[in-house]
């Protein structure tokens, strides 16, 4: 099974719950492969606040993100291409971490502390590995920049731990380090405003650094020496990039930035990726033009809208926000609806729906009837409690929404919170794919009255035995007629009060959505609990064989916004399998694979294999393909061609024994490379006939 990653998801405040989704404090930034870069994120200030880091697509798509409790985090740096495992510098919690794929901590220096000098940690900022095996550390308020290993042994040191100076032996409060191949090791000695270059013999073998002049430079945070012998330095507190030939030590190119650069690298085309703090990051060319920036966009327009519900008669209010200042040349988009929990007006979700918007979707916050804004002015202030009034309102939201010109119309998700769910899936199901939804994504909501009624603890004024009433709002009944992906977001403790400790709600809605032939009873086209590497696609789960839940253990909000995030951008980029699904003996089926244009030419494997089991693939997590001993499994491997498309067409046998036998096909589609190489597509359940 995969590993139990630490996460808690417990902090509910309305107007703060999603504040902290997205990215704010990017301090570090590196290509990882081509058109992908690694984002390292500090977070919020006052430090303390939580970090991420995680990986982003050229066009702006969330691509992975280690989930792991971080705090002011400054560094990170990918270990080897074979695995996604990351280095880490944790300045929040004084250490520097080895981060699994999934998050897990595999390792953190204060496990070994104190060191073979007897030292500790205090402010690492940045940590490279070395070709050794070792770890190159910059350990600020330490003043010192030191080599080690996972024992704790350290091997070099520059600079006297716990001792500032400015002379030819010490440091202050030094940054990003980086070993060079012949060996020596340059230094950003940010409060000296120098940079250094020094041997293993701890002697200065090359310092710029100007006390006057149009080069003088203000806390320097990195220093790279760059192929042609010149030296890219991060003048952070000048707000500025300096190109500087080390012969003549005088700086050749400055590049004015908007914000302090706390990271600089040199891309192969000649632009440089610059980690610029609260505005995200940016590759800009000599003269300062920004050919790139994360987030997507700089800012957002909003829009507010009033769309009738012919039910009730209201308007309802909605706001929607449409990303701006783009780099790239795009003219539509993949929207966002929130549903709003009970008795909420959508204001809750007001800065997730900003920083969604900057990272390139239509945001759509709405208001239900007879509640906020949505009153005729006062005249309907009934509360529907998500019933069939509600649901006719969000279906008019969503029409309104895949009608405008800024949308594209085959990516809207619908994303809905607690009791939000039931007019969610009630939307859905009365008016399946009007219009069509690429996804819906269910955080935690309740699956019947037995957690809603207050007769039962909840919170709905209507007593369970009143059946016209609750036919209209148990999403446990709706469930079996969405057609569109369903995706649960689960810890292991639901936020509801009322809401049974083994999360078996949660499990009874997965399989109603679930379709027949995969032990369910609904007709989703896929379904899946929790981000892409915890469980794999269209399991039936029990209380007996349980899924892996998001842990309680990051009780961060911004956790929440990013798993959304991943699980949003997974569910919109699955590989799209489609073919037949009942075989005949001695037929030929052909298959059909969408891995989607920005996947054009990676390589696919695609399963036609049979199973005994009651699940079509093994808990593997996402590069499972089933194997069983019924019949050797048939693969088919090819390319996709430049639109991003493939097929492949298999021979039934002709055995008799075949006659019945449930079959289950699918497909792992190339990602682009690291972290996460492969993405696995919906299970496709086939019967022999």
């Amino acid at each position: 099974m995969p590993r139990i990653l630490p996460f808690l998801i417990l902090v509910f405040a309305p107007g703060s719950l999603w504040s902290q989704a997205q990215p704010t404090l990017i301090h570090g930034t590196d290509i990882v492969g081509p058109g992908r870069y690694l984002m390292t994120d500090g977070g919020y200030s006052p430090r303390g606040a939580e970090g991420m880091v995680f990986v982003v697509s050229e066009d702006g798509r969330l691509l992975h993100y280690w989930r792991s409790l971080t705090e002011d985090t400054h560094s990170s740096e990918r270990i080897s291409m074979k695995n996604g495992e990351v280095l880490v510098a944790d300045t929040g919690f004084g250490a520097v971490f080895r981060l699994a794929a999934d998050g897990e901590v595999l390792w953190r220096s204060d496990w070994v502390e104190p060191f073979s000098d007897g030292s500790s940690i205090d402010f690492p900022n940045d940590a490279d590995p070395l070709p050794n095996g070792n770890y190159l550390i910059s350990d600020r308020d330490n003043h010192r920049v030191f080599e080690m290993d996972e024992a704790g042994t350290i091997y070099w040191q520059f600079g006297e731990t716990g001792v500032a100076g400015s002379d030819s032996t010490h440091l202050d409060q030094p940054h990003n380090p980086d070993r060079l191949p012949n060996g020596n090791t340059i230094i950003a000695d940010s409060k000296n405003n120098r940079v250094l270059e020094v041997d293993p013999a701890g002697n200065i073998f090359w310092s710029f650094g100007p006390t006057s002049g149009p080069d003088k430079m203000w806390f320097p945070r990195d220093v790279d020496l760059l192929q042609d012998g010149t030296v890219l330095i991060a003048d952070s507190k000048m707000y500025r990039l300096l190109i500087v030939d080390r012969l003549s030590g005088i700086a050749t190119t400055r590049i004015p930035l908007a914000n302090a650069p706390f990271d600089a690298d040199l891309m192969p085309d000649g632009s440089i990726l610059v980690g610029i703090g609260r505005t995200g990051a940016v590759r800009v060319d000599v003269n300062a033009n920004v050919l790139w920036q994360y987030p997507t966009a700089s800012g957002s327009s909003s829009t507010d809208v009033w769309v009738p519900n012919p039910t009730s008669g209201v308007s309802i209010w909605s706001q929607i926000q449409v990303p701006t200042g783009l780099i790239q040349n795009k003219t539509t988009f993949p929207a966002i609806v929130f549903v709003p929990d009970v008795l909420d007006t959508g204001v809750s979700y007001k800065l997730f729906a900003d920083r969604f918007a900057r990272c390139g979707f239509v945001t759509v916050i709405f208001d239900p009837d007879g509640r906020g804004q949505s009153t005729n002015g006062g005249t309907f202030t009934q509360e529907n409690y998500d019933g069939f009034l509600h649901q006719d309102g969000l279906h008019e939201v969503l029409k309104m929404v895949a009608a405008r010109p800024e949308v594209d119309s085959t990516q809207i998700v619908v994303l809905s919170r607690g009791f939000g769910n039931t007019m969610a899936s009630g939307a859905l199901a009365r008016y399946p794919n009007d219009p069509p939804i690429a996804a819906f994504l269910d955080w935690e909501g309740p699956a019947t009255r037995a957690e809603t009624a207050i007769a039962n603890g909840g919170f709905i004024p209507k007593d369970p035995s009143n059946n016209a009433f609750w036919d209209e709002r148990e999403a446990l009944t709706f469930m079996p007629q969405i057609p569109s992906p369903y995706t649960r977001y689960q810890s292991q403790v639901d936020h509801f009060p009322t809401a049974p400790a083994d999360n078996s709600h949660a499990l009874s809605l997965m399989a109603a959505a679930l379709r027949p032939r995969l032990g369910g009873a609904g007709i989703s086209s896929a379904v899946r609990m929790n981000a892409p590497l915890d469980n794999p696609f269209s399991q039936l789960w029990s209380t007996s064989n349980t899924p892996v839940w998001i842990p309680e253990g990051l009780d961060v909000n911004r956790h929440i916004g990013m798993t959304f995030h991943l699980m949003v951008q997974s569910a919109l980029d699955a590989p799209v399998l489609t073919g037949p699904g009942f075989v005949s003996l001695g037929s030929a089926a052909t298959y059909s694979l969408d891995g989607h244009l920005f996947r054009a030419q990676e390589p696919f494997l695609v399963s036609f294999s049979a199973s005994l089991g009651a699940s079509p693939l093994p808990t593997e997590g996402w590069a499972g393909l089933v194997m069983d001993s019924l019949f050797k499994p048939m693969l088919r491997r090819g390319r996709l061609d430049s639109a991003g498309l493939g097929a492949v067409t298999y021979s039934v046998p002709s055995d008799p024994a075949l006659l019945g036998a449930q079959v289950f096909t699918a497909a792992v589609v190339g990602n682009g490379g690291w972290p996460v190489p492969w993405e696995c597509s919906a299970v496709l359940p086939v019967s022999v006939q």
